[in-house]
């Protein structure tokens, strides 16, 4: 048989019915080893659950409450849809004879439905035995991502092979044409083009130690370009038994709470390549029987201005210095954050101590600033709490501890604060010369500093 890659494309278009199917009828799976797969052809194919074997589909109706809920087994795999499947056994899958006929008589009108649901990803393949090129993949318009089983990590595909499943996200119902005319000759299917350089500057974050997640970007796109740009690109669910790195898109106002938000592949924001403000990407790690590491390449490539930190409750690495940061284990998600920043003093709202940093002047004669930092508060699982506010009291005391005088009592906001002490009492006296003692304090907190009074 003359291998289907030599046939001219003229013969492939016309005559379908004729194409060397049986290389491809059926499929071998690998015994302990999730695989996301779909038939080929217009039908279905019926199967039994049981405990030595499994097979699941995608469900974007329900409720995202907690890792794979949205997935429900499956006792069929219907032609155009995809599936996880996991098997205790080698196994064979094989179309049958009807769905081979029935997609050469329905060639010319094939379509991949996708629906919105509550997250917009849907779990697909194509329908036609060879390898195709449909042009809404080609120009970009979708993306779609395979599982790779040996390197186990999504992949960003070129084309559309048989018995695969993919993931393709949508943000409204629709329905993509899959036709015979779309076939494609590329040598590989994955996606190993130069990608569209979208940022003045891009990091690659990737995860290691539990599969592998490479392909996650953030960076930053001029600021007049990023009506024309896309900034979030969504990231497919997450696998079976591997760890996941994604991107939280904290600005998806849509659906409050952190485990609600869109989880991202790739982030940009618009901004100077040295930004006026600090920016910061907010990172999620899903839960791990294994120590992982997160690795982040670029920083060479950023201006010499911009600091680049990745911080947590744990505290903050410098990621120009040290690149690679290792994550526990852990039972349930965990995050961080990378921050760019021109700004030094911004790194230190993430370093949870509260800086008393100075009283202009000292020795106070009148009036005195004070100046001081308050920082971020943090979730046990390396999260910043909501309500960037902390419970601040900033008072004067003499040097035997008693209350003098109250400079502010009450919610403070995070970020970098000056108060002026007009060198009065509470009962509104000006207090006598000596030794007083600024404290700032809160809930989990307190720093001081000795003062005199002129």
């Amino acid at each position: 048989v003359v291998p289907f890659e030599s046939r001219p494309l003229t013969w492939t278009m016309m005559r379908m019915d004729s194409l060397p199917y049986q290389e491809r009828r059926s499929i071998k799976i690998a015994a302990n080893r999730w695989n996301m797969i779909g038939p080929w052809g217009v039908g279905s194919l019926a199967f039994e659950n049981t405990a030595a074997r499994i097979i699941y589909r995608w469900d974007d109706d329900k409720a995202a409450d907690k890792l794979y809920s949205q997935y429900t087994a499956s006792g069929i795999m219907q032609s155009g849809h995809g599936y996880w499947f996991k098997s205790t056994m080698d196994t064979s899958i094989s179309v049958n004879a009807s769905m081979h006929q029935s997609v050469i008589a329905k060639r010319d009108s094939l379509f991949i439905k996708l629906r919105k649901g509550l997250t917009g990803w849907n779990q697909v393949s194509s329908q036609l035995p060879f390898s195709v090129r449909p042009s809404w993949l080609a120009n970009g318009s979708f993306t779609a991502y395979a599982w790779d089983r040996d390197s186990s990590q999504y992949t960003e595909e070129a084309a559309l092979q048989p018995w695969r499943g993919y993931w393709i996200h949508t943000d409204r119902d629709t329905q993509l044409t899959v036709k015979p005319s779309d076939v494609s000759f590329l040598e590989s299917d994955r996606l190993l083009g130069k990608r569209e350089r979208l940022a003045q500057w891009e990091l690659q974050v990737s995860l290691s130690g539990d599969g592998n997640d490479p392909d996650n970007f953030i960076g930053v796109i001029p600021l007049g370009a990023a009506k024309r740009k896309r900034l979030a690109y969504p990231k497919p669910p997450q696998a079976f038994d591997y760890s996941q790195l994604f991107i939280i898109n904290t600005a998806d106002k849509n659906n409050p709470g952190v485990n609600n938000r869109e989880r991202c592949a790739k982030l940009y924001k618009a901004s100077l390549a040295v930004p006026i403000n600090k920016l910061e990407w907010m990172i999620g790690i899903s839960s791990s029987s294994k120590n992982t590491k997160v690795k982040v390449r670029g920083a060479s490539g950023l201006p010499d201005q911009v600091l680049l930190y990745w911080v947590s409750g744990a505290g903050a690495c410098n990621l120009r210095e040290k690149s690679e940061i290792e994550i526990k284990a852990h039972d349930e998600t965990v995050y961080g954050y990378i921050i760019a920043t021109a700004n030094p003093r911004d790194v230190a709202l993430y370093t949870k101590r509260i800086e008393l940093r100075g009283c202009f002047p000292n020795p106070v004669r009148a009036a005195a600033t004070i100046e001081f930092t308050v920082p971020y508060s943090w979730n046990g699982d390396g999260s910043k709490r909501e309500g960037e506010t902390r419970d601040c009291l900033l008072g004067i005391y003499d040097m035997a501890g008693r209350s003098v005088a109250t400079v502010f009592s009450g919610k403070m906001s995070v970020g970098e604060h000056k108060l002026v002490w007009r060198g009065n009492s509470d009962a509104g006296h000006a207090v006598a010369q000596g030794a007083y003692v600024i404290r700032l304090s809160g809930s989990d907190f307190q720093r001081t500093m000795r003062i005199m009074k002129l």
